[in-house]
């Protein structure tokens, strides 16, 4: 079928008194389409300015009615609802052809062929400026990849560190996520990708890591294994590629390196400022308007495809470390980090299997869970966790301790005894109980009982808790010998 004559702007120009050759030279048209334009408009009497607010199919039905019927044979196709419906998963231009031509053979209308079809979507979604819905489904792909850029960090000590950035987007959309990291660990890439989705409310089905991201040339083959549980707890999968479906996915996200690698010069007092930079960047970048549409990308994304997007986990992720075949020690203790962790009541020298999390430490024998711990820092050392049962083998342990120190302070003397109860019933901690009642008793060893004696009555006589620094200071200054001459 031969082109459509543009009318409305052959008449414009030849208001503007442009030649004929300069017309056809300058905007290729036929210069026999041009005169039989410029012919008609003198018979009609027809103006420019008389039909500047008709469009060019009103005027070409006017111009040459015989010739129009070739361009309104076809039954028409409201493309504003195709590009809705290619949204849904399943859907293709296809089967929305078949549909269409079933309507066309119900009301006896001449349908257009799938080549002409096709043709006039994708120039509908470049004139509307749309994303394609052939190649990016709203809420089914997403990008997460690490930016070339780096920024500098003036620590306070004068010293200059590497700030990298980890970007998430959404190519239906353009939504744009950004985060600030301290390093490109496989680590720090997993919490940016849970991160990433707890920001959208949802999961994207897959997420395509660019093969210029990656991290290493030997860590192309064992991607899928890094992040395979991570991608089957959020139900996604994660793919190493540079094109998707034909589309080049670093190109497309050209324009946001450009704009980032601007501020690349600039440098931050801190981390805390550079992510202030960031969230303003991302915020702006949002609420920017799309194209030629009256929606910004985040209102696209909240309309459109955050209500296709997976259902995110109620709990988060956690990354998993196994140790398998861990000796319990004599303590019935085991060592991680340079910390303990109780494993009562199994019996030393057994073993074990544990299970580390983000921020816990679970102890797992023959399969089955025993015991789960909050990790200690990484600035602890030398700390030790207990179970209910190793805290219930101490309590019942100072009990008898406290029996044994009784009897030992009976033998002594009475005073002692008394001090000793006096202590107990003041210290609600059964352990420092246990500690000042042993710290006292062995006041003896220096100074004797008859001495002891006498400063547990005197420090009584003063009505004073006889605690042990008390007593070694009654001791000490010789203060029950000055008690007992006067």
């Amino acid at each position: 079928m031969s082109k459509r004559i543009p009318i409305k702007l052959i008449l414009r120009l030849l208001s503007l008194s442009v030649s004929c050759n300069q017309i056809a030279q300058n905007y290729h048209i036929s210069k026999n389409s041009i005169l039989a334009v410029s012919r008609i408009a003198r018979e009609k009497n027809i103006t420019y300015h008389s039909r500047k607010d008709s469009t060019d199919l009103q005027l070409y039905r006017e111009f040459f009615p015989e010739k129009a019927r070739a361009f309104f044979l076809y039954c028409p196709v409201a493309y504003a609802t195709v590009h809705q419906q290619l949204a849904n998963k399943g859907v293709t231009l296809k089967s929305l052809w078949q549909a269409y031509k079933k309507r066309c053979d119900r009301s006896d209308a001449l349908a257009m062929g799938y080549a002409k079809f096709c043709r006039d979507y994708h120039a509908y979604v470049i004139h509307h400026a749309l994303s394609d819905h052939q190649v990016f489904k709203p809420g089914a792909v997403a990008t997460l990849a690490w930016l070339d850029s780096t920024f500098p960090i003036q620590t306070s000590s004068g010293k200059t560190k590497k700030a990298f950035i980890c970007m998430g987007w959404l190519p239906y959309s353009q939504y744009l996520f950004m985060e600030i990291c301290s390093d490109k660990s496989a680590q720090t890439f997993s919490l940016c990708a849970m991160h990433f989705f707890a920001s959208l409310g949802g999961v994207v089905s897959q997420t395509i890591i660019p093969k210029s991201t990656q991290f290493s040339v030997k860590q192309t083959n064992t991607l899928p294994q890094a992040y395979g549980a991570l991608a089957r707890y959020y139900g996604t999968s994660f793919l190493t590629e540079t094109h998707y479906k034909g589309v080049d996915l670093v190109g497309a996200m050209s324009l946001i390196h450009e704009k980032i690698r601007n501020m690349q010069t600039h440098s931050f007092e801190d981390m805390a400022a550079l992510r202030t930079w960031c969230e303003m960047f991302v915020s702006s970048f949002n609420v920017a308007p799309l194209g030629s549409l009256n929606k910004n990308r985040y209102e696209i994304f909240l309309a459109e495809e955050k209500p296709q997007l997976l259902q995110l986990p109620l709990i988060p992720y956690e990354r998993e470390k196994w140790m398998y075949h861990k000796k319990v020690r004599e303590d019935a203790c085991i060592l991680y980090k340079k910390n303990y962790y109780s494993c009562a009541p199994i019996s030393p020298g057994s073993y074990v299997d544990i299970k580390i999390h983000n921020k816990t430490l679970s102890i797992y024998v023959q399969g089955a869970q025993k015991e789960r711990y909050t990790l200690f820092s990484s600035s602890v050392q030398g700390r030790k966790r207990r179970n209910t049962y190793d805290l219930q083998v101490a309590r019942e342990t100072r009990k008898e301790a406290l029996v044994q120190i009784r009897q030992e302070a009976l033998s002594i003397g009475p005073p002692l005894v008394t001090a000793i109860d006096c202590i107990i019933a003041h210290e609600s901690n059964m352990r420092k109980a246990v500690s000042a009642g042993t710290s006292i008793i062995r006041l003896q060893n220096q100074y004797g009982k008859r001495r002891l004696l006498c400063a547990c009555q005197y420090a009584l006589n003063k009505k004073e808790i006889p605690t042990y620094r008390l007593l070694q200071s009654i001791l000490a200054n010789k203060r029950d010998v000055k008690e007992k001459t006067s």
